[in-house]
């Protein structure tokens, strides 16, 4: 599958979530989306997926980013990566089919978010 056709069916989803606002989005989330679209880059919410799947996926310079959203306002034990998170981002033996291989990072700030997608850029 293309990733074109992957980020229609991701779009969808999130088209569908959005009618019901079933997802939680943490409260930062639209800053940084604010600040990678004035940097240039291409952002869509994956928050609906769910299964760990990241919040956001960017696109800049002809490459694409993952990235998960952590509210670092938030007490620290809410901003810890959930069960299915941690096995999106961490190679686990026993849900290997659960990793994500692609360019990922967790991010709380928007400095954070264009530090990232800037270093992926280059």
């Amino acid at each position: 599958m293309s990733i074109n056709a992957i980020i229609l069916f991701q779009t969808n989803l999130w088209r569908e979530s959005m009618k019901s606002n079933t997802h939680k989005v943490d409260r930062n989330q639209r800053d940084i989306i604010d600040a990678l679209k004035k940097a240039g880059c291409s952002v869509r919410s994956l928050a609906a997926v769910g299964d760990g799947m990241t919040d956001l996926i960017v696109g800049i310079a002809g490459k694409n980013l993952l990235l998960e959203v952590k509210d670092g306002q938030a007490p620290p034990s809410r901003q810890k990566l959930t069960p299915a998170q941690k096995r999106f981002h961490t190679l686990d033996l026993k849900h290997p089919d659960k990793y994500w291989q692609g360019q990922k990072a967790v991010v709380s700030t928007v400095h954070e978010a264009l530090a990232v997608v800037i270093g992926v850029a280059a």
